[in-house]
């Protein structure tokens, strides 16, 4: 039933379109405990029709209750007033000229210095070059897998200078390092996945091979049980007349 009344109503809210419910029913002397459990089958097509318009004619009268003339659909609430443009306030002819004609000389010489001072006092010291420290992903391939594992601003030892990636400046390699954050962990995750698929194929290959060596050892024992009939063959006839 709330879910009908939303359907006709879908800008309400459905505790809203609920309530509306158990208003209609309480009116009707009818406690409602939980609305949302009333369904269809709880009453006739006439009962239901009555119930939905009932509600649905309540629904729009607290929302207009709510709204505002200009809002879309009406309401009672009070307009607002007009906001008040700038060029409405009065202002200074005095400002006016002065804004128009700019900072005077005097003006100028006294901010010029504030200007400079306002620079970053970063802003002259040294670069400091940057580096990242990569790994290598996924199973040995023709072309290796690289994915960004540190970054720091003094040169790390490495074993495989591949592994080390140098930037220019600090600021770029951090810059470099969080760009390709979410592109390496995909390229983790695509490597670990062939890595899996390859595990589960070498579990596989090892498997048929466990049980071709059973197969083979199976067929090496019934050769030589046939081959020892073949040989006593007299003494399996006499076993076999007995």
């Amino acid at each position: 039933v709330i879910a009908l009344l939303h359907k006709l109503a879908p800008f309400a809210d459905p505790v809203l379109c609920a309530n509306c419910v158990a208003k209609i029913y309480k009116s009707n002397g009818k406690p409602l405990p939980n609305p949302f459990k009333l369904t269809i089958e709880d009453m006739s097509f006439e009962e239901l029709v009555e119930l939905e318009q009932s509600a649905a004619e309540l629904l729009l009268e607290t929302l207009k209750s709510v709204s505002r003339p200009d809002d879309l659909g009406g309401g009672s609430m009070p307009e607002l007033e007009p906001a008040r443009l700038e060029e409405d306030l009065p202002q200074d002819e005095e400002d006016e000229d002065d804004g128009l004609n700019g900072p005077s000389a005097k003006e100028e010489a006294i901010l010029e210095p504030e200007i400079k001072s306002s620079a970053p006092a970063e802003a002259g010291a040294p670069i400091v070059p940057g580096w990242i420290v990569r790994k290598r992903v996924g199973a040995a391939q023709a072309e290796p897998t690289f994915a960004n594992e540190e970054f720091c601003a003094v040169e790390p030892t490495v074993a495989d200078p591949e592994l080390l990636v140098a930037f220019p400046s600090f600021h770029r390699c951090v810059d470099e390092f969080y760009t390709q954050l979410e592109e390496n962990k995909a390229v983790e995750l695509k490597a670990q996945h062939a890595q899996n698929v390859l595990a589960r194929v070498d579990r596989i290959r090892a498997d048929q091979g466990r049980r071709l060596q059973e197969l083979e050892a199976e067929q090496q024992a019934s050769e030589r049980k046939a081959s020892l009939i073949e040989t006593n063959v007299g003494l399996v006839d006499r076993a076999l007349a007995m």
